[in-house]
Formats: structure tokens, C-alpha cells, sequence
């Protein structure tokens, strides 16, 4: 009896160590699932997948991602539940066919940050029960790793520099440990720069840093003196900070491709979106809205920003795509299905700045569809849907 239970356990170390082997010998690139989405209303697009065996995230690296790809998490449901039993990175093209599953991620892995070169990924591990931690996915290296960034604080959201080379994070007040709030700037090995932002206290909420296009340096939202917020710009070579905005609580910081100004939204259930000039100071209102807005962002070529609207947390969506240039505003034709709120990023440019792409809730639950919009005029198509058994967790773009 001993030996047979001995032989049946060997055997389904072997299988599964031949499953994992598999995945990794492919080099981390399985196209059994191509999309088959279509235009238009769009299709299901995605095949079912299994969960390999031993689950390990990280199985299927190193890889290089493709090109003028939309990269997201997509997560496979165990049938006839709810449970996540698998997740990949997948990436798809922006006509939302040719789906392919890269690499294997943990099912607890959200909040998906891709670096600007496409080379890494940043990701929020929330495990049941457990601290949150941040881990890092180096792509062409094939490490997963451990970011230096506190369990506390409530970091929902981290930053890319243009450059790749680093991530900031914004951590909250922590009255337990006696912590203020503080901007942290963590390397690509895992550990953390000196804390940055002392002489000027940061206000504490996501979206209130944003980088420059020069890589060591950054502008926040912070007060040298109680309840008077600016924005500032911290340079992280002398750990100086310069005024550059008077008078602004605000939240969605989003610099402009050029550096030249920076874009905010004002407000909570409604506000107004401004623009700032980098060099003077100089606001420049875009709109005032009488509903929430819950996205920003610059187009690649900086001619327009994308203003993305609801009436409620899981209300139907609009965007605005202001004209830097000419200071119009073209809308959507129309509500694109549910707006579901999901943790950013959850908008991404193709890199010619012709279409911007949105992951939306057609069904008021969480499988997401991709939905990308035509910013001449307004109108949109659904390009990418998943099957019964999928959902989509994220969205970025591959550069």
C-alpha cells in the first residue's frame, strides 16, 4: 500500500514538473487561445484555457512582448464558479484578434503597471488574509522579485518613470506606526531609493505624482504649510522642491509627452479639469463636470486629452477628448456600456494617437470587454469580449 501511494505521488511530481517544463519551453508564448473578437459588437474572442498543474507565477518567462499590442491580465474561472483558478499577462491586437497568453501570473496579482519600454511589469498581490505586496515581473530576465514598497498606507496605484528605471508610490498616514504620509522611489532591484519629498509634506491619495520627461524628476501635489496645497516639482538629484502650481488640491496628475504641462481633475462626485503650464504656473480650465471622472489621459502625440466620465462608480461611461490646440471638445456618440470601477490602469493610446482603448463592464459584473474609440468623431466599437469562464483584469499598451 505504501509503495503504491509512494508510486502515485512520484508520478504527479513528474507530470506536473513536464507541464511547467512545457510552458517554459515555449517560451512563454501560448497561442492556443487566439482571439477570435471581431469588430462591430465584437465576439467572445477568447478560448477557455486550463490552469497548468503546478502554478507557478513567472512560468513562460523571459519573453519579449510584441509591438502595438494591448497587454491586460486575463484570469481563467474554474467552471461553474466564480473561484480564479488561472491567470496569464495576455496581449492582443488593436483590432482585438490574435490573442496570446505570455506568461503565467499569480490569480491574487492586480493592479498591473507595464514600464514604458515594455520590458516590466508591476503588479499588487493581495492574498486572503495576508499584507499586500508589490511585486516586480522583469521580463526579459525572468526574475519575479519583491518590491521594497510598505504593506501600509494604502498604495493602490505605483509610477513609472518615462525612463523604466524607476517606480514611485504615494503612502498614506499610517497613525499605528506614527508614519506621515511620503513619496517613495523604489529601483529595479527591488529596493528603495532615499525617501524623497522631505522638505515639502505630500498630500496623501493616488494620482497626485507624476514624472517629467526627465528622469529624476517629478511634480506632486503637497503643502509647506497646512491646508495651502500646490503642486510641486521635487528634484530628486538635489531633493529640492520648486513651486510650479499655486492652489491646487487635486488628483489624476497627468504630465503632457513634452513635459510642458500637466492636466488634473478638481473635485470628487464633480468637479473640473484644468490644465497647468509647467513654466509659468498658469491654469487653463478645460470643463467643469457635474459627475465623477474617473480617467485621464494624454494621447502620444499631446493633441488631445481624454477626459473619461460617470455618473456613478459603476455608471454608464462618456469620454471627452479635449484639443490642446484648439481648446474644442469632441464626446463619445454615445454611453459605452457599464463603466465598472476597477483600479487603474484601465486606458491605453494606440502609439500613432489615432484610437484610445478602454476596458469597460458591459454586464454590470467583472468580465470587462475592450472597447476602443475613434477620437475624430466620437465613435466606438466593442473589439475584444471574454468567453464565460474569463475575465480581464487591467489594461496597457505595448510600445
Amino acid at each position: 500500500m505504501k509503495r503504491t501511494l509512494v508510486g502515485l505521488l512520484a508520478l504527479t511530481l513528474v507530470l506536473s514538473l513536464a507541464l511547467v517544463g512545457g510552458c517554459k519551453s515555449r517560451g512563454g508564448a501560448d497561442q492556443s487561445g487566439a482571439g477570435t473578437a471581431g469588430t462591430g459588437t465584437g465576439g467572445t474572442g477568447a478560448s477557455s484555457g486550463e490552469a497548468p498543474a503546478a502554478f507557478e507565477p513567472g512560468a513562460g518567462l523571459p519573453v519579449e512582448l510584441p509591438s502595438g499590442r494591448l497587454a491586460f491580465g486575463l484570469i481563467d474561472l474554474k467552471p461553474g464558479s466564480t473561484w480564479e483558478e488561472a491567470m496569464w499577462l495576455a496581449t492582443v491586437d488593436l483590432e482585438g484578434q490574435n490573442l496570446t497568453k505570455h506568461f503565467v501570473m499569480h490569480p491574487d496579482d492586480a493592479a498591473l503597471f507595464l514600464s514604458p519600454d515594455g520590458t516590466r511589469l508591476a503588479a499588487r498581490r493581495q492574498g486572503m488574509g495576508g499584507e499586500p505586496q508589490w511585486l516586480l515581473y522583469d521580463l526579459s530576465g525572468g526574475a519575479v522579485i519583491v518590491l521594497d514598497i510598505p504593506s501600509y498606507g494604502y498604495i493602490t496605484e505605483v509610477y513609472w518613470s518615462r525612463c523604466s528605471r524607476y517606480i514611485a508610490y504615494m503612502a498614506h498616514d499610517d497613525p499605528d506606526a506614527g508614519t506621515p504620509s511620503r513619496i517613495g522611489i523604489v529601483n529595479l532591484d527591488g529596493t528603495e531609493l532615499a525617501a524623497q519629498a522631505t522638505t515639502v509634506r505630500p498630500s496623501a491619495g493616488e494620482g497626485r505624482i507624476a514624472w517629467l520627461v526627465d528622469a529624476n524628476a517629478f511634480v506632486f501635489v503637497g503643502s509647506a504649510k497646512p491646508l495651502e496645497p500646490h503642486l510641486y516639482v521635487h528634484d530628486m538629484d538635489t531633493g529640492q522642491e520648486t513651486q510650479v502650481v499655486r492652489d491646487v488640491f487635486c488628483t489624476m496628475l497627468r504630465t503632457s509627452p513634452d513635459g510642458r504641462h500637466v492636466a488634473y481633475y478638481v473635485g470628487l462626485m464633480g468637479g473640473r479639469v484644468e490644465i497647468a503650464d509647467m513654466s509659468t504656473g498658469a491654469k487653463s480650465p478645460v470643463k467643469n463636470y457635474s459627475v465623477s471622472v474617473t480617467g485621464l489621459s494624454w494621447s502620444p502625440d499631446g493633441a488631445l486629452l481624454a477626459i473619461v466620465y460617470s455618473n456613478a462608480e459603476c455608471g454608464p461611461a462618456r469620454v471627452d477628448f479635449y484639443d490642446a490646440g484648439s481648446r474644442s471638445i469632441t464626446a463619445t456618440t454615445d454611453l459605452i456600456a457599464e463603466w465598472q470601477y476597477l483600479l487603474p490602469p484601465n486606458l491605453a493610446w494606440s502609439a500613432d494617437s489615432r484610437y484610445l482603448f478602454l476596458a469597460a463592464d458591459e454586464k454590470g459584473v467583472s468580465s470587462l470587454s475592450i472597447y476602443r474609440i475613434d477620437p475624430r468623431d466620437g465613435s466606438f466599437i466593442k473589439i475584444f469580449a471574454c468567453g464565460e469562464t474569463q475575465k480581464i483584469r487591467n489594461l496597457n499598451a505595448t510600445p
